[in-house]
C-alpha cells in the first residue's frame, strides 16, 4: 500500500502569465523512476505549514507542487520523529489531460513516483 500525502492541501502554483501553457499530453497512469528522480532534485522551500517544491512537471510541462506537512509535537516536550521512508508524489497540475479517468479532470498527467522527504530539523 502506498502512503500518500494529501496534496489537495498543497499550495497550487498558478502559471506565470509570461509562460505559455503547454498543450496537454494524454493522461497515463504510470509510476516512473526517471520522473521521480527529476522531481526529487527540486529544492524544498519552507512553507507556513511545512515544506513545498514547486516547478513544472517533467512530463507534461505544467506547474505542479509537492507538499510535506511539518512534524507534529504532542504533550510536553514530546516530539514524534518524522517518517523517513520515501513519500508518494504525483503530477497535480490543474490541466485536464485527454484520456484521464472520469472525475480526475485537472488532476495531473498521471505520472507518479516516490521521492525523499525534506530534511528534519528540531
Amino acid at each position: 500500500m502506498e502512503s500518500e500525502v494529501d496534496d489537495r492541501r498543497s499550495p497550487r502554483p498558478p502559471h506565470r502569465p509570461s509562460q505559455p501553457i503547454p498543450d496537454p499530453v494524454p493522461y497515463e497512469h504510470r509510476r516512473d523512476v526517471e520522473w521521480a528522480t527529476k522531481v526529487n532534485r527540486w529544492q524544498w522551500a519552507d512553507h507556513e505549514r511545512g515544506h513545498v517544491k514547486i516547478d513544472v512537471c517533467p512530463r507534461c510541462g505544467h506547474r505542479m507542487s509537492v507538499f510535506h506537512p511539518t512534524g507534529q509535537r504532542s504533550g510536553i516536550g514530546v516530539i514524534h520523529l518524522p517518517d523517513v521512508s520515501p513519500m508518494f508524489v504525483r503530477c497535480n497540475c490543474d490541466v485536464s489531460h485527454p484520456g484521464a479517468p472520469d472525475g480526475t479532470e485537472g488532476a495531473g498527467c498521471g505520472y507518479h513516483g516516490h521521492i525523499s522527504r525534506p530534511p528534519f530539523h528540531l
